[in-house]
């Protein structure tokens, strides 16, 4: 998933951030193609809006299959 962050030009964002991402248990459910879709959806600045809006952007999608 790390490379996903890198393509997307937020790897500094990850770095700052990867402990409490990782230890967060956040990825557990996801793949790097829902990460790669969030990141085409939505923009983050911190750790506490990606940590709000990536459960948010997987709850949808399950939700509503059309949801991309």
């Amino acid at each position: 998933m790390e490379d996903v962050f890198t393509e997307y030009g937020v790897w500094d964002l990850y770095l700052r951030d990867r402990y409490p991402l990782e230890e967060s248990g956040i990825f557990k459910d996801a793949d790097a193609h829902e990460l790669r879709g969030f990141f085409e959806t939505f923009e983050y600045d911190s750790y506490e809006q990606f940590s709000t809006l990536f459960p948010l952007y997987l709850f949808l999608k399950k939700k509503n299959r059309h949801f991309w």
